[in-house]
């Protein structure tokens, strides 16, 4: 009899209630940096620390064209299209929905013309939460060294079509579909239920009349089962064999923390590092303190920053106060300067040109003195001289005033001759003349005379 490993019987098919389950074989996997790389969530391992307590397995999952044990295969286009919808499903031991101890974490699809394989295929691989679950998880990796550890498919397929006549059956609960089988699936008898390591090993049931299989359509895998050799069970799926890979893994995550870590782990006897509760809740502290301080952090530098702007609005408010100051001061200089110098200028005028100015042209000329330079200021006491007939330093008692034009009129004999004798100082009679000055005349000249004499 072969050993385990080497079993290459067909695989069969699972069913429960309206669910359908394909098992395969799971193997230990220890992948190198390339291959954990090629993981879809690489991205997200990048960034983050790889989680020590996290079992990796990996294996195949599904094969397309090729019918399984129990009569069950898909199409190429059909893997094709629902390749991606495994991950992030349950994984559970022996199909117990109430035994998830992991997730898929990662589905790729094989084909043979990018990857040399023989048919379709998808690839899982499985994250199992060795922390949380140490005895089921520690029996899956001792099923996996063995050889004897699988992985059993789970999907919801709502119709097949018979692989002979392409006859087509929707699933109803219970497989009440299977009264309706055309000939070829009633003599394949295709059905569910878990397998025995012998039924691999043995003869063909001599029941079975036809090799007809059921096509699965319109699939979506929900999960995977761990299959476990050590209790008697096998997974549909020959080559569904699940191995490890957590030396690399484990590997690269002492070395990185090697030089950090400050706990003592303590390690079990299938490699699987452990945490204690109390260790989980002082890490848990930990991290809720450095999430406090980073906040109060965040805090004191939003609080600082606004310090600084309320600083920094106070100076230019102080600056900006003291410019005016400046400015209303440089004002008020200026005022005084023009105050004081339309006084003194005002101060060096007579009291007697004052006296002549008008209102207007007073104001006028005091507007002047405080604005005009002293070349413009005295051109413009030369207009005003001009205009009211008075030197600028004219006294009020007159004494400097200016005075009136000389009066250089000249008198002839006759004229003096026809004011009359007296005027001359001698006693004739006045001479008459055919043209005599009029009253007005005479007035004016004998005024004028007066003045002269004295």
């Amino acid at each position: 009899m072969p050993s385990l490993p080497e079993v290459q019987a067909k695989a069969r098919v699972w069913e429960q209630g309206d669910h359908l389950y394909i098992t395969a074989p799971l193997q230990l996997w220890t992948p190198d940096v390339s291959q954990i790389e090629e993981l879809a969530f690489v991205d997200t391992v990048r960034n983050m620390s790889p989680n020590e307590n996290i079992v990796w397995l990996r294996g195949q999952y599904v094969e397309a064209d090729n019918p399984n044990a129990n009569g069950a295969e898909w199409t190429a286009g059909e893997l094709s299209i629902k390749a991606l919808t495994p991950r992030l499903m349950p994984v559970t031991v022996m199909h117990d929905p109430s035994t998830a101890v992991g997730v898929i974490a990662d589905a790729k699809l094989l084909t043979p013309e990018a990857d040399k394989v023989e048919r379709s295929r998808i690839d899982t691989v499985l994250a199992l939460w060795g922390h949380r679950f140490p005895d089921a998880v520690g029996e899956a990796v001792h099923n996996a060294r063995n050889g004897m550890l699988m992985q059993s498919m789970e999907c919801i397929s709502p119709w097949y079509e018979c692989s002979e006549c392409a006859a087509r059956f929707t699933k109803l609960p219970g497989g009440q579909e299977q009264a309706m089988w055309c000939d070829h699936l009633k003599a394949s008898r295709p059905s569910g239920g878990t397998v025995d390591w012998k039924d691999m090993l043995g003869p063909k049931d001599p029941s079975q009349q036809s090799n007809a299989s059921r096509r699965l359509g319109d699939v979506t895998f929900t999960g995977t089962g761990l299959i476990y050799g050590s209790r008697g069970a096998k997974g549909a799926f020959s080559d569904a064999h699940l191995e490890t890979f957590m030396a690399e893994v484990a590997s690269a995550h002492h070395s990185a923390h090697a030089n950090t870590s400050t706990t003592q782990r303590s390690v079990t006897r299938m490699g699987l590092v452990q945490i204690e509760d109390t260790e989980l809740a002082n890490l848990r502290k930990e991290r809720d303190d450095a999430k406090a301080e980073a906040v109060a952090a965040k805090t004191a530098a939003q609080e600082a920053e606004q310090k600084v702007e309320q600083a920094e609005a106070a100076k230019v408010a102080a600056e900006t106060a003291k410019a005016e100051a400046e400015t209303a001061k440089a004002a008020l200089e200026e005022t005084a300067q023009k105050a004081a110098l339309t006084d003194e200028r005002m101060s060096k005028l007579g009291e007697g040109f004052v006296a002549k100015l008008g209102d207007t042209t007073k104001a006028n000329l005091k507007r002047d003195a405080a604005s005009l330079d002293d070349t413009a200021w005295d051109a413009r006491l030369g207009e005003v001289e001009e205009l009211v007939a008075v030197k600028r330093d004219a006294a009020k008692d007159g004494s400097t005033e200016q005075q009136p034009e000389k009066d250089e009129t000249v008198f002839t004999q006759e004229t003096v001759a026809s004011l009359g004798g007296s005027v001359a100082g001698g006693g004739g009679q006045p001479q008459t003349t055919d043209k005599a000055p009029t009253v007005h005349a005479r007035r004016s000249v004998a005024k004028g005379l007066a003045k002269a004499l004295g």
